[in-house]
């Protein structure tokens, strides 16, 4: 099952259990709705209940108070009857009269309210439809009213608080499943971080392995062309050392790389240049004229290095070749890159002449400065200085020209040879001043059709020639192109560069100090590489054999790898079926479809889990019994291999007990949950119990779950059954593989160089077998009832050391020789 249909699967049946919770804090609300409502209507049967209390009180204090009344006025008229009989009545009965008025007045004032009181709670008994009446039979209903409006109230708040509960239990629930995501996503992240430690850690040294790396390549062209960078051995001398020391102290003063500074060193050794001082010089200003041209350094350095050697340019003067050109390429409408190609072109007739390299670069740069391609204003050059150099052979046309301007062959051509410069500004001037229609027809009889229009161009603008000539003698013209270069390291990019550099260099120096380490690791490798190369060629059977044995070892790592995405892929799952668990018992059968959701990725991955198991004991016996063919050729590498065996041998075992504890803890915790979760089921309604049988089609869930394990089991047999062949077929030819090798293999940790094999019978005192020799043991192991495999597997292994223990013991008696 790949990652994201488990996570599919997850969701899915995280869904299901968390639904119904949506569902209960919906109706957590409605019953707080209802419980109110049931509270209101009981305090209103409540209310009325007093009332009608009331109005009886009322009514029976009326009557009491109208009897007291009748007997109060009965009084009143008693003792008037007293009076009447007597002619004057005497004090005392003045004073029960007077007593008895005062009492019947307060008894009428008293009985009167009572009735009053009476009559509004008739009306208002009325208006709720309460009869007086009927009293007796609205007080019934009433009470049988109030009875069930308590009940609802009671059910309500019961009902509640069990939400309420349910809520907690959920939110507790959610809670530690989250908990145990974000512990699982801490595991994660540490190793994560761990490794990106450990990546960040070997990351200088590779950083600095690679850069020196990189600046030894470039500098071996530096070795190749620099006379004396190397001795008559062929080793690299004091000076290559100080050449590159010097090339790193340059790139951070030049915003250049380091290795682009080196390629112009070395091509500056291959046009000739030789000293280091003078190559340092060289690559320096070459660096500065293609920052400050903006041209490609392997260019500039070609150009300036032909220009300099067809001009005899000393390199100590090359900074002033840069300056001149550089100030025509700031104070003239031409550029450093096309004064450089014209000058390149022109060098051969120029020098003819005694023209400087200044002079050549004022010519083509005023050439360039009136509109001109750098390509014509050179042949254009060549043009002016060769017609002008051979005047006396120059034919009539150009002996027409000479006379329009009044101008003698010989003269001329002596004047070329003396002062090129001075005698074609001399010839312009001429032509100048000639009229406007004459010349050009001048300029052509000179220098034909295809440059008589440029010369007549140039001299209308003589005075631009002129000034440029100044312009490259001027003193301001000294360290224009340093100013600028100190200009244009002040900018960002220029800063980051030499930053760059200073970097590069710190990591190649660090990196040129881990040198001899990684050359003797390399040639110990390659020293390993040709001995196993040399053993494979003359044993290849037993090389066969091995490499069957390291793929099968090979294999084992990767179903063991398997296995542990396996183990870490169920601890998601579990972590969901416990927040299953804690459901159960909440939302009843949504609860426990969710539950059948987790478990079905559980029992999935638990099947991987063994499937993984078992392949891994099959090829830890498999490699084990490989090696015991092998136990008597071992050495230091093959020890290692065996115990490399044995610990990922042990491996499933490791986790199959890892595995018991968890499902031991899980069966632990629902047993102890086993309560809440029958008291929950049990009240689940029937229709519930009949969805899960229909959905299920079970009658009991562990004969489902029994029906599983038998299906499960059952494809692993053939599983196993039917693959059997490939592994078994290996097992085989590596068994004859070894076999073939014979005895005496040494495996060396440096060089696993395998001598060759003495076939010859060993020295003894005796004809018998060597202890050491070839061996048939017939095990037998009657096993006990109920004995496991791995019980089955000591049993072979001490009956193997008992075979052992003995075949040594007779070979110390034989006293033979064992070499």
């Amino acid at each position: 099952m790949n990652e994201r249909l488990k996570l599919e699967v997850l969701l899915a049946a995280i869904d299901k259990v968390t639904g119904p919770f949506k569902t209960i804090a919906k109706g957590s609300g409605e019953t707080a709705k209802a419980l109110k409502a049931a509270r209101g209507e009981l305090d209103a049967l409540q209310a009325q209940g007093r009332q009608i209390d009331s109005f009886r009180k009322v009514s029976k204090d009326a009557a009491i108070a109208a009897n007291m009344l009748k007997a109060a006025q009965d009084r009143v008229r008693g003792v008037k009857e007293e009076i009447a009989k007597v002619p004057v009545p005497t004090r005392d009965m003045a004073r029960a009269l007077k007593e008895a008025q005062q009492e019947a007045a307060g008894l009428k004032m008293r009985h009167n309210d009572l009735i009053a009181r009476q009559q509004k709670l008739r009306s208002t008994l009325a208006g709720a439809g309460i009869d007086t009446k009927k009293l007796s039979e609205h007080s019934r209903e009433l009470t049988r009213r109030q009875e069930e409006a308590a009940k609802a109230v009671a059910k309500h708040d019961a009902a509640l608080k069990a939400q309420n509960k349910t809520l907690a239990r959920m939110h507790a629930a959610k809670a530690d499943y989250a908990r145990s995501l974000a512990g699982a996503q801490r595991v994660r992240d540490m190793g994560m971080a761990a490794a990106g430690a450990g990546a960040a850690i070997g990351l200088p040294v590779a950083k600095a392995t690679k850069d020196y790396a990189t600046f030894e390549d470039a500098m071996l062209g530096v070795a190749k062309q620099v006379e004396g960078a190397r001795d008559a051995n062929g080793k690299l001398t004091a000076t290559y050392y100080e050449m590159g020391r010097a090339i790193k102290e340059m790139s951070e003063r030049i915003p250049m790389a380091t290795t682009d500074i080196a390629a112009i060193v070395e091509a500056g050794a291959k046009m000739g240049i030789q000293g280091k001082q003078n190559l340092l010089i060289y690559a320096e200003t070459t660096a500065v004229m293609a920052e400050a041209f903006e041209l490609p350094v392997e260019q500039i350095g070609e150009q300036i290095g032909k220009i300099s050697r067809l001009y005899k340019i000393p390199i100590q003067d090359v900074k002033a070749l840069g300056d001149a050109i550089n100030w025509l390429d700031d104070n003239a409408e031409s550029n450093g890159g096309d004064i450089i190609e014209v000058m390149q072109r022109v060098a051969g007739a120029a020098t003819m002449v005694g023209m400087s390299y200044k002079e050549a670069a004022a010519l083509g740069s005023t050439f360039l400065t009136l509109g001109a391609k750098a390509e014509v204003a050179a042949s254009a050059t060549n043009a002016m200085i060769r017609e002008l150099s051979v005047a006396t052979l120059q034919g009539k046309r150009f002996q027409g020209g000479l006379e329009m301007l009044k101008l003698d062959d010989k003269a001329l051509q002596f004047d070329m040879s003396k002062d090129a410069t001075g005698t074609i500004i001399k010839v312009l001037e001429a032509i100048k001043q000639l009229p406007q229609e004459k010349q050009l027809e001048a300029a052509t009889r000179l220098f034909g059709k295809e440059f008589g229009d440029d010369a007549a161009k140039l001299a209308q603008n003589i005075g631009e020639y002129r000034r440029q000539l100044e312009l490259v003698n001027a003193e301001r013209a000294k360290g224009s192109m340093e100013r600028e270069a100190q200009a244009r390291k002040e900018s960002i990019n220029a800063r980051l560069q030499i930053a760059k550099n200073a970097m590069f260099n710190i990591s190649s120096d660090l990196g040129e100090h881990l040198k001899p380490a990684l050359a003797e690791s390399l040639e110990k490798t390659l020293a390993i590489v040709q001995a196993i190369r040399a053993w494979a060629a003359e044993n290849p059977g037993f090389a066969g054999g091995l490499m069957t044995a390291v793929k099968w070892l090979a294999l084992g790592v990767t179903t063991i790898g398997a296995l542990l995405l396996a183990v870490g892929g169920i601890l998601v799952p579990i972590a969901a079926f416990k927040f299953g668990l804690a459901a159960v018992g909440i939302s009843g059968s949504a609860a426990a479809a969710g539950m059948w959701a987790f478990l079905k990725p559980v029992l999935l991955v638990a099947g991987a889990a063994y499937a993984g198991w078992q392949a891994g004991k099959l090829l830890g016996a498999g490699i084990d019994g490989l090696l015991s063919k092998a136990l008597g050729y071992q050495t230091t590498l093959g020890g290692a291999l065996y115990d490399l065996v044995q610990f990922v041998s042990a491996l499933p075992g490791k986790f199959v007990t890892a595995g018991g504890q968890m499902i031991d803890g899980l069966i632990a915790g629902i047993q102890q949950r086993w309560q809440a979760l029958k008291e929950a089921v049990t009240g689940i309604a029937a229709s519930t119990v009949g969805w899960l049988k229909d959905k299920l089609g079970i009658r009991s869930p562990s004969r489902v779950f029994a029906e599983l394990g038998g299906f499960t089991m059952a494809g692993f047999e053939q599983g196993i059954l039917h693959g059997q062949g490939g592994p078994l077929a290996a097992l085989a030819k590596a068994a004859k593989g070894f076999a073939a090798a014979g005895a005496g293999v040494a495996l060396s940790g440096a060089a696993m160089a395998m001598p060759t094999l003495d076939t010859r019978p060993p020295l003894g005192l005796g004809g018998g077998m060597m202890a050491g020799g070839p061996m048939i043991v017939q095990i037998t192991i009657n096993p006990s009832p109920g004995m496991d495999e791995q019980a089955l597997a000591r049993a072979v292994a001490a009956e193997l050391q008992r075979v052992e223990a003995q075949r040594a013991a007779r070979g110390r008696s034989r006293l033979a020789d064992r070499d």
